[in-house]
């Protein structure tokens, strides 16, 4: 699997919360969440659009990511870490490491769906979050992630201890 990324970024470049844990405005049901590899996926939907397609006519490898990081902000919203509680305690989840392995391309008006799950969380500066994302037309994996975070200071910037509040909202939905 690979590795992927968190939360601290510029508050103009995030999407729109989540109406409900676990679905986006398109509703990820819980048939979709059933297609994940594992249980307890949080899931958000695309639909792939012109302006995701690179010059070779599939969707440009850093879309992903931006999927990803979408999806990473809706689920931490869902589950009350809104960039606003995260200022008041001063924290917030950075990304130190990705690693992506690119499975399959997407094209356009493809539909996909972005699971995501916790684990690693020692409680203390790391956490990671494991991604898969699948084509809905042939229910096909185009892509596994796996993100590292560490936990952060927002003044500062630098490392520092997780609050209590992540501790427990982070809590790993999966373990290898």
């Amino acid at each position: 699997m690979n590795r992927t990324n968190m939360d601290s970024h510029d508050q103009a470049h995030q999407p729109q919360a989540a109406t409900q844990p676990g679905t986006d405005d398109a509703n990820v049901s819980a048939e979709l969440l059933a297609l994940a590899d594992y249980p307890n996926a949080f899931g958000k939907r695309f639909t792939v659009s012109d302006g995701d397609i690179d010059g070779f006519g599939h969707v440009n490898n850093a879309v992903y990511l931006q999927w990803l990081d979408a999806t990473v902000w809706q689920h931490t919203r869902s589950v009350g870490l809104t960039e606003q509680a995260c200022r008041e305690l001063n924290r917030g989840m950075a990304v130190v490491r990705h690693e992506i392995d690119y499975l399959l391309s997407s094209y356009i008006n493809d539909e996909v769906v972005v699971f995501v799950w916790l684990m690693n969380n020692d409680g203390k500066l790391r956490a990671s979050r494991l991604f898969q994302v699948l084509r809905l037309s042939d229910q096909k994996t185009l892509l596994r992630a796996t993100t590292d975070y560490i936990c952060t200071n927002l003044e500062t910037g630098r490392p520092a201890r997780m609050p209590e509040r992540f501790k427990t909202t982070y809590a790993d939905t999966l373990s290898l």
